[in-house]
């Protein structure tokens, strides 16, 4: 008998990850997604990463793209005060893309605040967080089954 989307996601249970093993997972996410020829990914120290938990380079004739991936493994909802710092980051460092991954959900206001500064300071933000997180796990099987070998997917 198969599970319903609904009784998988709730099975993912981030919580039960260290927050090591949540980077390790989403390292392997983003691996799994950023295939393409001409990129490195580079999963930064676990501690004292400068804001960065993942780099991402594509290079190119046209143009190179940098991408640093903040990954968040909260128990509670996380705002502005969490991770404005990585705007700041973004911004003196001239990143083209900031993506969080997030066990809890980003709250909107912090979404809201984030985006406004990233549009005004030309560069993107993009926010993976608490179930939407989960249901866009849920499309690799693999990843998910070595953190959750007890999970069933269909």
């Amino acid at each position: 008998m198969g599970y319903t989307p609904r009784e998988q996601i709730d099975k993912i249970n981030f919580f039960k990850l260290t927050w090591q093993q949540f980077e390790d997972l989403s390292a392997e996410y983003i691996n799994e997604i950023f295939d393409e020829k001409n990129t490195v990914i580079e999963h930064t120290a676990y501690q004292n990463d400068g804001g960065k938990d993942i780099i991402l380079q594509h290079f190119s004739k046209v143009a190179n793209l940098t991408v640093w991936i903040e990954c968040k493994k909260h128990k509670e909802n996380i705002g502005l005060e969490v991770i404005g710092k990585n705007i700041i980051l973004v911004m003196s460092k001239h990143i083209n893309k900031l993506i969080f991954l997030s066990a809890s959900l980003i709250t909107n206001s912090a979404k809201d605040n984030i985006l406004l500064v990233a549009e005004a300071h030309g560069f993107e933000v993009a926010f993976l967080d608490g179930e939407n997180y989960k249901r866009e796990l849920l499309k690799y099987p693999n990843i998910l089954k070595h953190y959750f070998p007890d999970l069933t997917i269909q």
